[in-house]
């Protein structure tokens, strides 16, 4: 049992540390997308979008 109670401990410390690593890139990753978005955002300018979706003469847009 003693053999077995190692391998498992060895085993949990193994896998909490993927674990803990696993959601600190996660964190690392949303925090450069949210830092990236904000960068995009700033540089957008609300005239380069279209007023519109639809074509001007559209039918759709007519309803």
């Amino acid at each position: 049992f003693i053999v077995l109670e190692e391998s498992y401990s060895k085993y949990r410390a193994t896998m909490t540390r993927h674990w803990e690593d696993l959601i600190k890139s996660s964190e690392q990753l949303q925090d450069d997308l949210k830092t990236a978005l904000q960068k995009h955002d700033r540089s957008v300018s609300s005239k380069t979008f279209p007023k519109s979706l639809l074509p001007p003469n559209s039918r759709f847009s007519k309803h």
